[in-house]
């Protein structure tokens, strides 16, 4: 069977293509968006170019890979969920934690599958998983999928590389631009430069929350740097050279305040000032 016939989506094969070629292959990725379906389909995927053994992988041809496509390869294991939910229970977390450091039997890696943790991965399993993540075995590899990524802490996606499945892109340029120009104003140490950046959060809520989300992506992604996790963003690698761990993770707690004081109806005109006040104490004290 042809890999290509096994992945049918071009868009989302590309985009996982293009995170093998770059040469820096991630211990944990998050695949998000799409259907249930695709999702697991790409991660059949990514462990098939883990496993093959031909030059140009993955061939779908060769045992390794046939292997992964008949769910019969002993080092591609799927985190087993119990009862009718299905969650994905602490024990569960330490069993693969512990069977993590057994080298593989007889693929070039151990590659786990960690299906829907938005909703089966609760925040106790999160934490329990999270010093695994943070020093992972030398040949393994967390393939995590979910629908959206806001139910994970902060701390496990600063420490995965996120692949998005979605077909459209769906922040605008005019947004994300704006949030690129708040955080890069944030590392400079004037007040001017950052107040202008802001200015356009003071208008309508709805793209105000736009924004600071946005803001707040490129801090994680920044947080993802300095774990060495590359992230495609150059604002964020900025930032991880400027910033500390400590001083990124404030600058997140700051923009998730300031979105729940727009849940709240605040005045606009005062978030602007009080955001530019925190960002500029955060990032310019020593």
């Amino acid at each position: 069977m042809e890999s290509g016939l096994f992945l049918n989506n071009e868009n989302a094969k590309k985009r996982i293509d293009a995170l093998f070629q770059s040469g820096r292959i991630p211990h944990g990725i998050l695949l998000r968006g799409g259907d249930e379906e695709l999702r697991k389909d790409c991660a059949k995927y990514m462990a098939m170019k883990f496993q093959c053994i031909s030059q140009n992988p993955p061939c779908g041809k060769c045992g390794q890979c046939v292997k992964v496509m008949s769910d019969c390869h002993s080092d591609v294991i799927t985190a087993k969920g119990s009862g009718k939910t299905g969650i994905i229970s602490i024990e569960e977390i330490r069993r693969i934690s512990a069977d993590s450091v057994i080298k593989a039997n007889e693929g070039k890696y151990k590659v786990y599958f960690l299906f829907d943790v938005d909703k089966k991965l609760m925040r106790e399993g999160q934490n329990a998983f999270l010093k695994t993540l943070e020093e992972p075995p030398e040949k393994v590899v967390f393939i995590m999928t979910c629908e959206s990524e806001k139910a994970l802490l902060d701390t496990i996606r600063s420490r995965v590389t996120l692949l998005s499945l979605d077909s459209k892109e769906q922040v605008s340029g005019e947004i994300l631009e704006t949030a690129e120009n708040i955080v890069l104003s944030i590392l400079e140490n004037r007040e001017f430069p950052l107040m202008k950046s802001l200015a356009p959060i003071m208008g309508d809520r709805a793209k105000a929350k736009e924004i600071l989300l946005q803001v707040k992506e490129i801090l994680r992604k920044s947080l993802s740097q300095c774990f060495m996790v590359e992230t495609g963003s150059q604002t964020a690698e900025k930032a991880s050279l400027k910033l500390n761990k400590l001083k990124i993770l404030k600058l997140m707690e700051a923009t998730d305040n300031a979105l729940m004081y727009i849940d709240q109806n605040g005045d606009m005109n005062l978030l602007s000032a009080c955001l530019c006040g925190k960002y500029r104490r955060i990032a310019w004290q020593k």
